[in-house]
């Protein structure tokens, strides 16, 4: 009996905690797609697609990868195609078709895109 008693009380408990962490959860969800959306303004649009879809089928746990990954920009600073223009652009200074200053003006360029 007094077991029962304890679980009487226990419930309601519970399921207030469930609300809470399911609402943190979907807040979290929500305000990765968000980002995504509209203030990840570098991001082309096949990349958006994927992230959205990703946090879509994987919750809470797609959101913290987003999170980690692209809000902390750890992973994924240089793309293949910025590390490649940036090749590109120290071909040209070695062969002296761009002078120094065209060269820094152009990087500036480049690496102030990526950020």
């Amino acid at each position: 009996m007094l077991g029962e008693v304890q679980n009487i009380f226990i419930l309601p408990f519970m399921v207030l905690f469930g609300l809470i962490f399911s609402l943190a959860g979907l807040l979290v969800v929500i305000y990765a797609i968000y980002d995504v959306l509209v203030n990840q303004k570098h991001m082309r649009g096949e990349e958006k697609a994927i992230w959205v879809i990703l946090i879509l089928l994987s919750n809470f746990i797609g959101a913290v990868i987003y999170l980690l990954v692209v809000k902390t920009g750890n992973i994924g600073l240089l793309k293949s195609k910025d590390i490649g223009d940036l090749e590109r652009l120290a071909e040209l200074k070695d062969k002296e078709v761009l002078t120094e200053e065209e060269f820094e003006e152009l990087k500036k360029k480049i690496i102030k895109d990526i950020e």
